[in-house]
């Protein structure tokens, strides 16, 4: 016998044996082809997704090895389900070598499959080529089989047999591109296709059995070293516990990987969106300043287009005189302790596209990826903050001139006050000299021409004038309205310097002259309660600052100290003392302003430079002022503001300023360590 006989004269049909079907064995010989082809179909998802060859191919050879056991499974579960009256066995060899055709057919079948479309023509050929496949699967299974009988097939049924695996086979496949009428369930259309794989295997396979004859031959042994039905079904079971679990597994995770590869999409949707409606701009860059990531604000600070940032250097953002100082200080960075200070904000100046220069907050961290060492850097305008904050601190400078406004009002009418009373001295006194210079001039015009009377009223104007009063004390209301004058001068151009000292940026002051002019304004809060000596170096050189945030700071210290004076002395008239000496050490100005206000409460000193602390009454104070003082000092200035106490003495502040302008960043590394 040959691998295929068919049916004809020579055969006599009265003596073809017949056999039945089990229907539990045939519903489940469909169940597993189907469970297999989804299975397979799973991997497809997979082959289309994998990013390496060596993964593709992976999940195509688990598809191709799941389908292909599928299909050779549920035809020897139809051959367990076949039963006939005779002994049957079979061959080891040819058993295994039947599923060679299940497998290739299989792999045509995904190879089609892991498109994301097909024509008609495809289809057909696929499904021919995985019908014909499926068919020499089916018929080499049956080949395997010993028994004592001979096998024929009814030419007609065989045909039949080939034509339903590949008209179902040719279904399946359409099923996956063509039938979608839940286009957003992609897993109905996988349902719909691994069922349709299963009834064309199982069609194939039964039209097959229909077409075979099996004719009584006792001339054929059955060796005793084929499987044994009950040898096959453990086969069977066996292949059909890797098609389940291969089939669990696989949906197990294609769920994963659906899972993650959403959310990691959902993630880097996210990022996109953070990164792209972040308020600050975010410039990531590598270790040579090439610019890789450069988000919309970034674009509205520097005027830049976002094609046009990326693969620029990130030095076109900066300014000249800042861009050796930032690669210089970019590249000092290595890890742990200066990625702290990488970290830090630190103020640069930026430059827009079209040249233009504007304060620019930074800060960067480092990360490294993939060995390759990159910043990422959050990028602030600091061109409305700081124009804020200029008018904020000319309104701080002006609340206190208005909440000092009395006193200087006072200080002010006081020497106007004596010199309107000087000059109305002096008007008085030229109305008595005025007929005195009266007579003079007609003694004068007479020549000596009876002059003995004029000489006579002369003497009594000049007495009543009383000369010698007017010489003593014209000269005094003079000098004392000049004085007068000067004085009102002095505080007027105190007030000027200390509301209006110049360009709100940094310039190089002379603080002997702020400080003096600081005093004068504040004269009225202390005048009254402390004697103020000054101890000012005349050789300190000029500091480079903030000209009106120094003397805010000094005038809210300088109150402080004469409140706590006025806070301790209660009822008694005695005048405490301030005093405020300047001096140079070590590369910094130095003032320092010392009271005798009995110091501040151990309790309360960690909290002194707190936004809204006082241990002043209500009304008195609000906590805002040293708070400000050290904004100003510290952070913008790069100084430092600190306090000594003696308790139940006083307290002394000391301000100390660099005299050369700092870098803040590299100041605050230098504190740490």
């Amino acid at each position: 016998m040959g691998f295929l006989e068919f049916v004809d004269g020579s055969y006599d049909l009265s003596q073809a044996m017949t056999g039945t079907f089990s229907p539990g064995l045939v519903v489940l010989s469909i169940l597993v082809a189907s469970i297999a082809a989804y299975s397979a179909l799973l991997t497809t998802e997979r082959v289309r997704n994998a990013t390496s060859t060596l993964s593709r191919r992976i999940w195509f050879a688990t598809g191709s090895v799941a389908m292909g056991a599928g299909i050779w499974t549920m035809h020897f579960v139809g051959m367990l389900a076949y039963s006939m009256n005779m002994p049957v066995s079979y061959d080891v060899a040819v058993t295994a070598l039947s599923a060679i055709p299940g497998v290739a057919a299989s792999g045509i079948a995904l190879h089609i499959m892991r498109g994301s479309s097909a024509s008609w023509w495809r289809l057909n050929a696929g499904g021919l080529l995985m019908g014909g496949g499926i068919g020499a699967m089916h018929y080499a299974g049956m080949a395997a089989m010993v028994m004592p009988a001979t096998t024929a097939y009814e030419p007609k049924l065989f045909a039949l047999s080939i034509l339903v695996a590949h008209g179902l086979a040719t279904l399946s496949l359409a099923a996956k591109f063509r039938f979608v009428a839940y286009p957003s369930r992609e897993s109905v259309r996988l349902a719909a296709s691994a069922l349709l794989m299963g009834f064309a295997v199982a069609g194939m396979h039964y039209t097959a059995m229909l077409a075979s004859l099996h004719f009584p031959d006792m001339t054929r042994e059955v060796p005793t070293a084929g499987l044994s039905p009950g040898e096959l079904g453990l086969g069977v079971s066996a292949a059909t516990g890797l098609i389940l679990g291969l089939s669990i597994l696989s949906s197990i995770v294609d769920r994963r990987l659906q899972g993650i590869s959403r959310d990691l999409q959902e993630s880097e949707e996210r990022t996109r969106v953070i990164l792209e409606t972040a308020a600050d701009g975010i410039v990531a860059f590598d270790e040579h300043g090439t610019i890789s990531t450069f988000n919309a604000a970034a674009g509205e600070i520097f005027g830049m287009e976002q094609s046009a940032a990326v693969g620029a250097n990130v030095g076109d953002l900066i300014d000249a005189n800042d861009q050796d100082a930032i690669r210089a200080w970019i590249a000092t960075y290595g890890g742990g302790e200066t990625d702290r200070a990488l970290r830090r904000p630190r103020e640069i100046v930026g430059r827009r596209q079209d040249g233009e220069t504007f304060p620019l907050q930074m800060t960067a961290s480092r990360c490294v990826v993939s060995g390759m060492i990159s910043f990422a850097a959050v990028l602030r305008d600091l061109s409305e903050e700081r124009a804020l904050e200029a008018r904020l601190l000319q309104a701080q400078k002006l609340e206190s001139i208005g909440q000092l406004a009395a006193g200087i009002a006072h200080e002010i009418n006081t020497p106007a006050q004596f010199v309107s009373d000087n000059l109305e001295f002096i008007e008085d006194s030229f109305s008595d000299l005025t007929p005195v210079f009266e007579s003079v001039e007609a003694i004068l015009d007479s020549k000596g021409q009876d002059s003995g009377e004029a000489l006579l009223r002369l003497r009594e104007f000049v007495e009543k004038a009383d000369l010698d009063f007017l010489s003593k004390e014209l000269p005094g209301a003079v000098a004392q309205s000049r004085d007068g004058i000067a004085r009102v001068a002095e505080i007027v151009k105190a007030m000027k310097d200390f509301s209006h000292p110049g360009a709100e940026g940094f310039q190089s002051i002379d603080l002997n002259r702020a400080i003096e002019s600081t005093v004068t304004v504040a004269r009225n809060e202390w005048k009254y309660i402390a004697e103020l000596e000054f101890d000012l170096d005349a050789t300190l050189r000029h500091v480079p600052c903030r000209a009106g945030e120094f003397n805010q700071s000094v005038l809210n210290i300088l109150v402080n100290a004469a409140h706590a004076i006025d806070a301790r002395r209660g009822d008694s008239s005695e005048l405490g003392k301030i005093r405020v000496s300047t001096r140079e050490d070590g590369g910094f100005a130095e003032v320092r302003i010392q009271d005798d206000g009995g110091g501040i409460p151990r309790e309360a000193q960690s909290r002194v430079f707190d936004p809204f602390f006082t241990t002043k009454g209500v009304g008195k104070g609000t906590g805002q002022g040293l708070a400000i003082a050290y904004s100003s000092i510290v952070e913008k200035h790069g100084g430092t503001l600190d306090f000594e106490v003696e308790p139940d003495v006083g307290t002394t502040f000391v301000i100390r300023l660099p005299l050369e302008r700092v870098d803040l960043a590299r100041a605050d590394e230098e504190k740490e360590s």
